[in-house]
């Protein structure tokens, strides 16, 4: 009997299931011999651009413990800066260079401001709160109903007015009428963002909200291109 031993019978099956891969792998290859090299491309492709990523990943943290302050503030003003120009380029108008180049300084002194903001909220957290995920909620609420509304009130808004010409009693009235709307925006773009921000460790916050603030810094720059434009038909009225 052919299956009255038990190696044998293991064998047999073995090797008819060997017979069987066998036959599909090179029916496979004689059918779509033609889509390996183009397959084998895209994962070239895909492995080259991971490691240009993982690379630039690993040089931006290099950059953050040898000089930790000047690249988070010079990240900020570049990401300020792409976020304006992306507002700007879906308009007709031709690019305001001037424009760019206020947003960008905007950005400049955020970078300062948020580096101090996340070192200082995460000593505050971590005596406050012993579980992270306590942790992580409570510096997201701080952020919104503390440090948002100073720093737009004292820095965001009024520097932005100035910037535009506009004189010390503008930036007044500007913090006035745009602080509730500008802080409706945030909520509406961080607070989500602020689970994953405040759940990486201190030293990738910074990273990881620049990633964020692209979209952020084309909220604020449409933001206030809007109120602009408003305070421009009010005065003409």
């Amino acid at each position: 009997d052919l299956f009255s031993n038990e190696p044998n019978s293991s064998f047999v099956i073995g090797s008819l299931r060997s017979d069987r891969c066998n036959f599909a792998s090179s029916s496979i290859q004689q059918i779509v011999p033609r889509c390996q090299p183009r397959a084998s491309s895209m994962r070239g492709k895909s492995t080259r651009r991971f490691a240009v990523a993982s690379d630039i990943i690993s040089e931006y943290q290099l950059w953050l413990e040898v000089a930790p302050l000047q690249t988070k503030v010079v990240t900020s003003s570049i990401l300020w800066g792409i976020g304006d120009l992306l507002a700007q380029l879906r308009t007709p108008i031709p690019v305001d260079s001037g424009r760019l180049a206020k947003y960008m300084l905007i950005g400049l002194g955020a970078g300062v401001l948020w580096s101090f903001w996340y070192a200082t909220a995460q000593a505050l957290v971590t005596q406050a709160v012993p579980s992270s995920s306590s942790q992580v909620l409570l510096s997201i609420l701080l952020e919104q109903f503390i440090w948002c509304p100073v720093l737009y009130a004292a820095y965001l808004i009024p520097l932005e007015t100035l910037l535009s010409g506009g004189s010390l009693a503008d930036a007044q009235q500007s913090v006035k009428s745009q602080l509730g709307d500008l802080l409706v925006a945030n909520a509406k773009v961080w607070t989500l963002a602020n689970v994953l921000i405040y759940s990486v460790p201190l030293e990738w916050r910074v990273f990881v909200s620049n990633m964020v603030e692209i979209v952020w810094a084309n909220v604020c720059a449409d933001f206030f291109s809007k109120q602009g434009n408003n305070d421009d038909e009010a005065s003409s009225e």
